[in-house]
């Protein structure tokens, strides 16, 4: 109860105790947050509300800390559907305070050619990006559980070698043993897709991508 009294002194000139629906806490520079823990002063990425979630284009920098009622909160997430519908995002820079990505943080944005994951996030929700447009994912050398190996433009889970996300310039690595479900969907187009010897299973609606060649 305490920490709950506490987000709302926090947040209490916020748009959420108008009669709109607002998804947001708080609004700074452009950019629409909510609060994760007001103790530990600490905020995600969100959008602004249910019924305009196309509000951010162009190329969007996320910083490491904004202000709010003279607090410093820390930037530790990209939450569920944040960047969801932004079909003039073009560049998004990611700090190193972000350990988590939600799912379909990313789902339409179909100008997005490029995206970066630091060595900080330690958790991506399912299909945290989809656009058609991706060219390349590169994850951060330093990342402890996620990697892009061999160049590969995808997202693979080290410890397990499964592959959770591609793109359409994605080749599969042999040291990859599983595809996940909803690694590849219709956003996608291949000319030819190889699947090397060494993977042990494809889960359901891994490949729903449009192929012209298969290569098994």
């Amino acid at each position: 109860m305490k920490n709950v009294l506490t987000k709302v002194i926090l947040v209490a000139t916020c748009v959420l105790i108008s009669t709109h629906a607002y998804a947001y806490d708080i609004e700074v520079d452009g950019i629409y947050y909510n609060i994760v823990s007001a103790g530990d002063k600490t905020c995600e990425v969100t959008y602004k509300n249910s019924y305009e979630y196309n509000t951010y284009s162009g190329a969007v920098s996320i910083p490491k800390t904004i202000v709010y009622n003279n607090q410093v909160l820390t930037v530790v997430g990209i939450g569920e559907l944040a960047f969801g519908a932004q079909v003039n995002l073009t560049v998004i820079n990611i700090p190193n305070t972000i350990t988590y990505i939600g799912n379909s943080a990313f789902r339409a944005c179909n100008k997005l050619t490029d995206i970066y994951i630091p060595a900080s996030v330690q958790k991506l929700g399912t299909a945290f990006v989809k656009g058609g447009s991706l060219k390349s994912i590169v994850i951060d050398p330093q990342n402890k559980v996620y990697d892009s190996r061999d160049n590969c433009n995808a997202v693979i889970e080290s410890a397990t070698n499964r592959m959770i996300l591609g793109c359409s310039t994605t080749t599969i690595p042999k040291t990859v043993i599983t595809i996940a479900g909803s690694c590849f969907t219709s956003y996608e187009y291949f000319e030819t897709l190889t699947i090397p010897n060494t993977i042990q299973e494809i889960e359901y609606g891994a490949l729903g991508c449009n192929i012209k060649n298969l290569i098994i």
